[in-house]
């Protein structure tokens, strides 16, 4: 029964993780954020980062950091 369950499991959705200083995102563009591809985004104002979670099987690093940068 274990070896069945176990592979009718599907794999989780892979995700990446940006990490980007505040000082170079442009604070307007944030909004954009609110992707389909994009799970979770939040400013860590501790360490003064924007941290951006997205799928990246969906969507490039760079598509990403071009949304957001000055």
């Amino acid at each position: 029964m274990w070896f069945t369950w176990i592979f009718r499991l599907q794999n989780p959705i892979k995700n990446s993780f940006l990490y980007i200083p505040i000082n170079h995102i442009d604070m307007q563009k944030l909004t954009v954020l609110e992707h389909k591809h994009i799970t979770e985004w939040y400013i860590n104002e501790t360490e003064k980062i924007v941290v951006v979670k997205y799928m990246g099987t969906m969507i490039s690093e760079d598509e990403v950091r071009s949304k957001i940068i000055r």
